[in-house]
């Protein structure tokens, strides 16, 4: 209990397959239900992932998902690394202590299989979620934005074609 407010935390079974994912589907958005499903299926297949839940009398509140990174992880160089993948608490329930717990889980779970660091990361105007990383411990490593476009079968807009022969 914090805050005044019962819940618990435990490791997500595959069972609980329908709550992760309704609760990863509040949290992006922009997949479908089913992608989202199919997604988290191959997450709970893969023991380098695991989940944890938030509950309070019987209601899923929370969500967190962590993975071990073997690869380069930015900032960091040789360690092997719990990363925070996703974390969610539903509206009602933030600020109450739910998310850190969350996050203390999956830094447990970190320990457990020989990670050496903890990782995270978010969007750039995520400003709440930058708080909130800050405030449970984290530090900051690096900022960056990303570029992309697309490439059109031509070629590149500035290069010359060869004639066809």
């Amino acid at each position: 209990m914090l805050n005044g407010e019962k819940f618990a935390i435990d490791a997500a079974t595959f069972k609980d397959i329908a709550a992760v994912t309704e609760l990863l589907y509040e949290l992006y958005g922009v997949y479908s239900y089913g992608e989202l499903l199919e997604e988290t299926q191959a997450h709970f297949a893969n023991d380098s992932q695991a989940f944890f839940l938030a509950k309070s009398d019987g209601c899923t509140i929370g969500v967190a998902q962590v993975s071990r990174r073997l690869e380069y992880v930015e900032g960091r160089h040789d360690d092997v690394c719990g990363y925070l993948e996703a974390i969610y608490v539903k509206e009602r329930w933030r600020r109450k202590g739910v998310a850190s717990a969350l996050v203390s889980a999956c830094e447990t779970w970190a320990v457990a299989i020989g990670c050496t660091i903890f990782a995270s990361d978010c969007e750039l105007d995520n400003l709440d979620s930058l708080r909130f990383h800050l405030k449970i411990g984290f530090a900051e490593t690096s900022r960056s934005i990303n570029f992309a476009k697309r490439l059109s079968q031509a070629g590149p807009p500035n290069s010359k074609t060869p004639p066809a022969s």
